[in-house]
């Protein structure tokens, strides 16, 4: 009765449905709760896609449409009716029953277009079109409130008051904030005031013991939320708002717009806008200790690296976003600047310095060993560069966890300590590999962890397609460092700590992999070597037939339905160059890439070129194309450029300087292994391309998928030849290891074979920046490009040796991340055959 009504007035469980084109598809849920009373005060919002009207060139116009859905119960009303109209309408329910239970209103909107930017954001900005109330409390789905909190609640909404003097307006209705004398007026303790903007406050991370990746989260989430946010807040006032349960001015939110900003390219990171808004306004936003609600982090590897993906993008966008410009140059302080900067965007510059620092480390002492400089004759110098180094400077980045944790629990384990280091020094090659390409390429995309459950295992696929280009390639480069090193005579303790962040690059998705069997190494294995050998599925003939005009029909080429649609939803009709773009895209994003490493690679660059491309559309000044052709040479330039300076080093080498207890050989002296391991490499090639071959005599022979763009594939003879080359590398390298004159055979062989991957590699982006900005040149249309851009890769894939130099790294990748796998399968089933010795002889002691 009266409470109920009470209540229903003072708080509000807001739910948004985030089903926009699908809608229809949560409607039962939503019906089954309110009709059931499960919940009975939660209301929803739902938002759909809703066809307008026609243009004169049949362009179909789009209108946004939002609907409030909420128990019809007797005692609870409509809030406010004034927000919305047709309150009449009732929710879609074939039971008439049901109707009455269930009331659906119709919700004005402030734009037509439903979805501008991110789903997430375009949700929660939906969301404010039926919210009431002066405070909002916001919750993702990966986070939960207590019962123990919400008691708190009336002393959280004092600190949203402010005293306040009211006063009767001319009709004697309704009271109103009086500025003036408070002669004759009210006094009123005002909730929601535009002067109090955000409370943040403590989490407890729920998924702490779900998994190893969730513990590592779960710590680095603990500091985040507790010291950093607390010295943030207090003496500096910069603590935002980054996706956290906070308190929030929701006054201030309808003001604005809602609660994040959701462009496509620069709100990446969407939450951190809001607390950007609120500083600008001069809003306080406040930290407190006595209050908190539960959250749960990331708790598989792949899904925490997407999560760091999208925050290390977000970060570079954010320095190109208005709210940081205006922050920095017109609103604080200098040292206000010092701590969000710190606090906020340093995490990844320093993450990218730290990261380029391990490379330039090595590389020193590389050209310091082949100069004939030692350790010894660099501490004479009086450089402490001598001595080795102990602790490395990435460790300091752990001391708020440690000191947080002991003044609150206890002392951290060594445990954490040591286990974590490969899945920091892993995840920090990503966020440093991610960032870096986000200023390269000035473009950012959001990107959905999915948030699996920590028992989850991945595939060795998985892994190569999430960190083949972030972590395997640099750490085996790191790995061809040491290696030379130590062959002209250098101790490797020297690159201890180097060893050890190329190996934790290697081995991390494998050392963290849940439920390790060996049943499952072996199918993962088997899957491997076909995706190693299978070759890539794209229909030539369809791509020319297209691009020179020479077919009667497009029928024949796609269906007629595609035709028809394509007709009247897009401006100008059907064009046959976009449709097949697409058609690739949405193969080789899915399922393309984990069928064939040839369809990685195709997608990989292609995405690439696209993102240095812009959305640009029409014609580009010679300049502009220029300065990007510039652009691109001079990254290659800085990717190869100490290669080959040590290759310029390496040629002039004196023979007089021999490895210790070696005889006295040159690096282009010919060598029985280095010519075993070249024959090798040009077999793997041309089977590659005898492959290729055959695929193609068997899309003669058989019906083509004309509405994917994809041809038959060879099932037997490409994962045969990838098994066979996959197995010959690391043997032909065994073959080395267990031969006289170790450290010369070693360094003809990561000599030649390192220089000849960084040769073809260098010749293969000098000609994919030339070609693109050909490209560029002659095809002022963006899908146009797009169309060429595709058959110009196929055709630079066909003829480079690049792909065999991916094959040859992916195979000694995979012996690294099997002898990690395979170690912790046996690790797993000692453990598990303890545990159930205890259980048994538990039981034989009880009878």
């Amino acid at each position: 009765g009266i409470n109920a009504e009470y209540m229903g007035d003072k708080f509000q469980i807001l739910v948004g449905a985030q089903v926009y084109e699908n809608q229809g598809a949560t409607y039962p849920e939503i019906n089954e709760v309110l009709s059931m009373r499960k919940l009975r005060y939660c209301e929803f919002v739902t938002a759909r896609n809703k066809p307008h009207a026609k243009t004169l060139r049949t362009e179909m116009l789009w209108r946004g449409e939002s609907f409030w859905l909420r128990n019809n119960a007797p005692d609870g009303g409509i809030h406010h009716a004034w927000r919305y109209r047709n309150p009449g309408e009732k929710d879609r329910a074939k039971n008439a029953a049901l109707a009455n239970l269930v009331q659906r209103v119709k919700v004005d909107r402030m734009a037509e277009d439903l979805k501008l930017g991110e789903g997430k954001a375009e949700n929660q900005n939906n969301m404010i079109l039926a919210l009431r109330g002066e405070v909002v409390n916001i919750i993702d789905m990966n986070q939960d409130g207590y019962y123990s909190e919400g008691l708190k609640l009336p002393i959280v909404m004092m600190q949203f008051r402010r005293k306040g003097h009211l006063k009767l307006d001319k009709t004697g209705t309704q009271y109103l904030l009086a500025k003036d004398d408070t002669t004759g007026k009210h006094t009123a303790t005002i909730i929601g005031d535009m002067h109090y903007g955000i409370l943040g406050f403590r989490e407890h991370i729920f998924s702490y013991s779900n998994s190893a990746v969730g513990r590592y989260m779960a710590l680095a989430e603990f500091s985040f939320g507790t010291l950093i946010q607390r010295f943030l807040t207090r003496p500096h006032h910069v603590r935002m708002h980054y996706g956290h349960p906070d308190m929030s001015n929701a006054f201030f939110m309808k003001r604005t717009g809602g609660v994040s900003r959701g462009s496509l390219r620069v709100n990446v990171n969407e939450d951190i806008f809001l607390g950007y808004s609120m500083l600008l306004e001069g809003l306080r936003i406040s930290y407190s200790e006595y209050l908190f609600y539960g959250k749960g982090r990331d708790v598989e590897f792949n899904a925490a690296s997407a999560f760091l993906k999208k925050l290390a993008q977000g970060s570079v966008m954010q320095l190109a976003s208005r709210q940081v410009a205006e922050l920095y140059i017109y609103k604080l302080t200098l040292f206000q600047k010092w701590a969000l900067f710190y606090g906020t965007l340093s995490h990844f510059t320093n993450t990218y310095i730290m990261d380029h620092s391990i490379f330039a480390f090595a590389y020193a002492w590389l050209l310091f060993q082949v100069a004939q400089v030692s350790p010894h004759t660099i501490g004479l110098a009086g450089s402490t560069a001598a001595y080795p180094w102990l602790v490395p400077m990435g460790l300091m980045m752990a001391l708020p966890t440690v000191a947080e944790w002991r003044l609150e629990i206890t002392y951290l384990r060594m445990s954490d300590f040591i286990l974590s280091v490969p899945f920091f020094s892993h995840q920090n090659r990503i966020s440093a590999h991610i960032f870096g390409h986000a200023m390269h390429t000035q473009k950012g995309k959001y990107l959905a962890s999915g948030r699996p459950l920590g028992n989850k295992s991945t595939s060795l696929i998985d892994a190569y397609l999430n960190h083949g280009s972030t972590n395997f390639f640099p750490g085996l480069k790191l790995l061809a460092v040491v290696m030379l090193y130590s062959a002209y005579g250098g101790q490797v303790i020297t690159l201890t700590w180097v060893v050890v962040a190329a190996v934790s690059y290697l081995v991390a998705p494998a050392m963290y992999n849940a439920k390790p069997a060996y049943s499952k190494w072996k199918t993962d294995s088997k899957n491997f070597f076909r995706w190693l050998g299978a070759p890539r599925a794209f229909d030539k003939d369809k791509h020319r037939v297209i691009r020179w005009g020479t077919y009667g029909s497009l029928e024949k080429l796609f269906p007629l339905k595609v035709i028809r649609d394509a007709e009247e939803t897009k401006d100008g009709g059907f064009v046959p160059e976009e449709q097949f773009v697409n058609d690739w895209l949405s193969y080789a994003k899915g399922r393309g890439r984990e069928q064939s490493l040839e369809t990685y690679w195709h997608y990989e660059w292609f995405e690439y070129l696209t993102d240095l491309d812009g959305d640009r559309e029409g014609d580009r000044t010679f300049k502009e194309d220029g300065v990007r052709l510039v652009q691109e040479l001079a990254a290659i330039c800085l990717r190869y450029v100490f290669w080959v300076i040590i290759g310029t080093f390496l040629y002039f080498v004196k023979k007089e300087f021999p490895p210790p207890g070696e005889e006295p050989i040159s690096l282009f002296e010919p060598d029985y292994h280095v010519i075993s391991m070249l024959c090798i490499f040009i077999a793997d090639f041309y089977s590659q391309r005898f492959n290729r071959r055959l695929q193609y005599w068997e899309s003669k022979t058989e019906k083509v998928d004309s509405r994917s763009g994809c041809v038959p594939t060879s099932e037997s003879f490409g994962p045969l030849i990838a098994g066979l080359f996959s197995v010959a590398y690391p043997v032909a390298f065994l073959a080395i290891l267990f031969s006289d004159g170790f450290y010369s055979h070693l360094k003809h062989l990561v000599g030649y074979s390192l220089f000849a991957g960084i040769g073809v590699g260098l010749l293969t982006d000098l000609v994919i920046a030339l070609r693109n900005f050909r490209l560029n040149r002659v095809h002022p249309d963006q899908y146009t490009r797009k169309f060429v851009r595709v058959m110009a890769l196929d055709n630079i894939m066909f003829w480079s040796p690049i792909l065999t130099c991916y094959r040859a790294v992916f195979s000694i990748t995979y012996v690294f991340m099997s002898t990690c796998y395979l170690f912790c399968c046996m690790v797993a089933s000692v453990h598990n055959t303890w545990l159930f010795n205890s259980a048994v002889a538990k039981a034989a002691a009880k009878e």
